[in-house]
C-alpha cells in the first residue's frame, strides 16, 4: 500500500508539474475525467487510493478533473492509446 500511495503521489505530481510548465497549455471548457489505465491501475482499491491522494492535491491541480475512473479496458487501452499515437504520427509523416 506504501508503494502504491507513493507511486500515486509521484504520478499525480508530475502530471501537475508537466502541465504548469506547458506553453501551450489547452484550456478546457468543461472538467475533464482523469482515467486510470494498465496494469498497475487493476490492482485492488487502486482507483480509491487514487481518489484519496488526488483530493489532497486537488486546489493545486492546473485543469478541473471532472471524475477519477477506470478505463473500460484498463489492460488494453495502453496499448491501444500508444497504437493510436504511432499511426498518427505515421498519417503526419506521409502527409
Amino acid at each position: 500500500a506504501i508503494y502504491y500511495r507513493n507511486l500515486v503521489q509521484y504520478t499525480l505530481t508530475n502530471i501537475r508539474e508537466r502541465f504548469n510548465a506547458a506553453e501551450n497549455m489547452p484550456s478546457f471548457p468543461e472538467p475533464i475525467p482523469m482515467v486510470m489505465a494498465g496494469g498497475t491501475a487493476m490492482a485492488i482499491n487502486f482507483i480509491e487510493l487514487v481518489r484519496a491522494v488526488f483530493k489532497d492535491m486537488e486546489k493545486e491541480f492546473p485543469i478541473p478533473i471532472k471524475e477519477v475512473r477506470m478505463a473500460k479496458d484498463p489492460f488494453n487501452a495502453c496499448a491501444k492509446g500508444c497504437l493510436t499515437a504511432a499511426l498518427l504520427e505515421m498519417q503526419n509523416q506521409a502527409g
